[in-house]
């Protein structure tokens, strides 16, 4: 039986924003809907390679700040260590953070087989570490526990003490119970319950069904020549509500930072008809809609075929890794616009429908 099952998952307010961007990143790189048959022999439909995202120079910093968060609240480890793959990251970020952050501690790496040759060890950075020392076992991603189990033996073999379990994600699959039942807990830096992750990586259904119903897309081509594609989502009272409620969950903001957030989205849907237009064009230098000058002019068309200039056609404000979250359609060849147009253009807020005002592009 370990001397300790610690359990803690709670960030410093500081890190909140931290925590959020770190999701964005796996959802964004980590996360895929795809058939796959786990290192646990299971079959899922949806695979998180969390290494996507350590090894990400800004996935690198943020795992070890909130990894090095969790293991201040509580008893802090004398050595990092996990089993490689998906920890070998893990474990390299936390050891240079706990330097920069005054309590240096070593890492060390578990192997899948011991040394073929020479020493036959199952673990690499034996010298940094020593009998009695007490250690964490950090994971990416838990599905039965095996790994983990595995990781905590051979430790344990080494002469080490087991005092914390950490992981990234806990797939909620059986893997905490099962090390529960060998006398450890496991502490999950991306919430305890995958129910809650899966929708913030993978975005809620609801704002799915809104952003959808409010989408057009048209292709225009000249033969087997694509001419442009144009994707447009109306920023109606509707989207603008799903949207800040989406927002606030992906990167778990309070009450006052999401208002901060949404007011100016908010702000100007009531004062404006305003689009999101995503644009592909072959040819790039002509994807300039902002610019005064530019090849196309962008129009909207009411249902009584009077048509209205923007008031204003500008490059969005949201971050790449947004637009690709909350705008799916909007892929890696297309720029991403904000376009409002006057009040009397539109109509009362809601889904397009036949008859609504429309866009078009000459």
């Amino acid at each position: 039986m370990p001397n300790a099952t610690y359990r803690s998952a709670e960030f410093p307010p500081e890190l909140t924003a931290d925590r959020g961007r770190f999701l964005a990143l796996l959802r964004e790189k980590s996360y895929e809907r795809r058939k796959v048959i786990l290192t646990s022999g299971r079959e899922s439909d949806f695979y998180i390679d969390c290494r996507q995202s350590t090894l990400d120079a800004e996935g690198a910093v943020l795992t070890g700040k909130l990894f090095c968060a969790m293991l201040e609240r509580g008893e802090r480890p004398e050595a990092v260590g996990g089993i490689t793959l998906g920890a070998d990251p893990i474990v390299t970020a936390v050891s240079l953070t706990s330097a920069l952050r005054g309590w240096p501690v070593p890492a060390f790496i578990i192997r899948k087989e011991p040394k073929k040759h020479g020493t036959g060890q199952w673990i690499e950075g034996t010298k940094n570490l020593r009998p009695g020392m007490r250690v964490a076992i950090l994971e990416d991603v838990v599905t039965t526990g095996g790994s983990t189990l595995r990781a905590i033996e051979r430790a344990v073999g080494s002469g080490l003490v087991v005092a914390r379990v950490l992981c990234l994600v806990d797939r909620n699959e059986g893997g905490s119970e099962a090390v529960a039942a060998a006398g450890y807990r496991i502490a999950a830096g991306c919430g305890p319950r995958s129910v809650a992750l899966y929708e913030k990586v993978m975005g809620s259904p609801s704002y799915g069904r809104v952003t959808e119903s409010a989408t057009r897309t048209r292709e225009v081509h000249d033969g087997l020549d694509t001419r442009f594609i144009l994707s447009a989502t109306w920023l109606s009272g509707p989207w603008v509500s799903a949207f800040a409620e989406e927002y606030s969950n992906i990167y778990y903001l309070d009450a006052a930072r999401r208002e901060r957030v949404i007011s100016r989205w908010r702000g100007e849907s009531e004062t404006y008809v305003r689009f999101f237009v995503a644009l592909y064009v072959p040819e790039e230098k002509g994807n300039d809609l902002e610019k005064p000058g530019t090849l196309w002019s962008l129009r909207l068309v009411r249902a009584d075929e009077v048509d209205f200039q923007p008031v204003y056609i500008r490059k969005s404000s949201l971050r790449p890794e947004e637009i690709s979250r909350f705008f799916p359609y909007s892929g890696t060849w297309y720029r991403a616009y904000e376009v409002a147009f006057p009040r009397e253009a539109g109509e009362p807020a809601g889904s397009p429908r036949a008859g609504s005002p429309r866009l078009k592009l000459v």
